[in-house]
């Protein structure tokens, strides 16, 4: 079955901000789609766990960078799924919604879409698209650039912080 939702149509669907025609099309193709199904429920529960999370953190704007990777850490070790080993790799899917969901709580859910957009792109990321280390370097730029300009330095300081902690399975997204 073809696989034609964008990444940035995954992002919009977890957020609940597509047009009811286009969130009834998703949803008509994930209900025929296991493979789709499968990476909704888990961007789902991604999401909403890094929701409550990210409301924790929001607090940490004032704290030094130390407190930022205790925090941070702190936080990715209680989403992390049962059984998974302490450090592993974030797909570039799962990274932008968890720096999504770092963003909304502090700028409002339309300011970090819009915020995530400018990153895109000012980086040329397009669906499909594969990404190295230098890429997502960029991207991460841009969205601390971004974000910075709407929920100044501190805000910049952990969206590049959380980005950059991250280990990331580089391929396309």
């Amino acid at each position: 079955m073809e696989h034609w939702i964008s990444p940035q149509q995954w992002l919009d669907f977890v957020d609940r901000t597509l047009t009811p025609s286009e969130e009834a099309r998703i949803t008509a193709h994930v209900s025929q789609c296991k493979d789709c199904e499968v990476l909704m429920c888990g961007l789902m529960d991604w999401h909403r766990l890094l929701t409550q999370e990210t409301q924790l953190l929001r607090h940490s704007l004032v704290y030094l960078d130390v407190e930022i990777d205790r925090l941070l850490d702190h936080t990715l070790n209680r989403i992390r799924p049962v059984g998974m080993k302490s450090h592993w790799t974030w797909s570039v899917l799962d990274a932008l919604v968890l720096l999504r969901c770092l963003m909304a709580p502090i700028s409002g859910p339309s300011a970090a879409r819009a915020v995530m957009a400018v990153a895109f792109d000012r980086s040329g990321m397009t669906p499909g698209r594969c990404l190295n280390h230098d890429q997502w370097s960029q991207f991460l730029s841009n969205l601390s650039e971004a974000f910075g300009s709407i929920c100044g330095l501190e805000g910049a300081r952990l969206i590049g912080h959380a980005g950059r902690s991250l280990s990331i399975d580089y391929g396309c997204y």
